[in-house]
């Protein structure tokens, strides 16, 4: 199923009023948005990174800007919504639904982004490593916009005549990541949970809850996948994915001991030496979260050794 569509930056037509716009490679900041169509109505599921990148998805090839006036909601995810569209905001009957903002959800705003990168020359290799992977976006104007309606758990949409389930499945990659799921059209639409190319990063509670995202994912009748970064995929990736957490639990049994003796969690862990092709560089979080929770460190993680640590792995 997977292989039916090329995975190429822009648009994409899935059939039955979906659609998904892909940003190869799937890195920081390259996220996927869907949208989802039927009769007068319309739902947009995440925006991008920055400003300039959803301008330029929402003119696409004239389908997102010509529905974004009909009926228009929208589920976000990136910069709490700091990042929805003006136009879109004040179409009639526009709404944006979100879960509840959490208190800390590990999410690195806008504006210390672009501190980052204003200040990564100073330095050294993190620095160009910042520089590197923020550098081509542009942060400017993005704020901080309120929902105008949040939900806990699961809600029920109706966009035309097409039902669509918001299924809050978090904490996983943000303490409160969400499925939209299309029953009719067995379609999951940005899944903040999953990445078909296994790269992600972890957040609050990952690897402290496990695979329950994947599972769910797993369990329902569905044989399209938009992931929140990379290809379009099936059931096939979301098990690639799921791997991830048994390489994670055999560790556990023998970081546990060297998590309570050491502040530093080591780059030789049998996470941190996985292939290339499965997990980038940004596995360095995904160990450190792991350490953190085991010594039962509820403090901020320290960002920039994190960049540091992550430019050295990076291959």
């Amino acid at each position: 199923m997977a292989a039916r569509w090329t995975y190429s930056r822009g648009l994409h037509d899935l059939g039955a009023g979906l659609w998904a716009w892909l940003q190869p490679d799937g890195g920081w900041g390259w996220s996927n948005a869907g949208l989802i169509v039927d009769a007068d109505q319309s739902l947009l599921v995440d925006t991008l990174f920055d400003m300039p990148l959803t301008a330029q998805m929402l003119s696409g090839d004239g389908r997102c800007d010509r529905h974004r006036g009909r009926g228009h909601r929208h589920r976000r995810q990136h910069h709490a919504n700091g990042i929805t569209p003006t136009a879109t905001r004040s179409a009639p009957g526009a709404e944006i639904i979100a879960r509840p903002p959490a208190p800390r959800d590990g999410s690195v705003q806008p504006a210390m982004l672009a501190r980052f990168v204003a200040g990564a020359p100073a330095h050294g290799a993190a620095g160009q490593y910042v520089i590197d992977i923020f550098g081509k976006f542009d942060f400017a104007g993005v704020g901080r916009e309120t929902p105008t309606r949040t939900f806990s758990g699961d809600l029920q949409l109706e966009v035309g005549d097409k039902s669509v389930e918001l299924i809050e499945v978090g904490p996983a990659h943000t303490a409160g990541d969400v499925l939209v799921h299309v029953p009719q059209d067995r379609a999951i639409s940005p899944a903040t949970s999953s990445s078909s190319t296994a790269r992600r990063s972890c957040g609050p509670g990952r690897w402290a809850t496990g695979s329950p995202p994947c599972e769910r994912i797993l369990a329902m009748d569905v044989d399209i996948i938009v992931p929140a970064m990379g290809p379009i995929t099936d059931k096939a990736g979301v098990r690639g994915v799921r791997t991830t957490w048994p390489i994670a639990t055999a560790e556990r049994a023998s970081a546990t001991t060297r998590a309570s003796a050491s502040a530093t969690p080591p780059t030789t862990s049998p996470l941190a030496i996985s292939p290339a092709g499965a997990i980038s560089e940004r596995i360095a979080v995904n160990v450190d979260t792991l350490y953190r929770g085991y010594r039962g460190d509820t403090s901020r993680p320290d960002t920039v050794a994190l960049f540091a640590l992550m430019s050295e792995l990076r291959r």
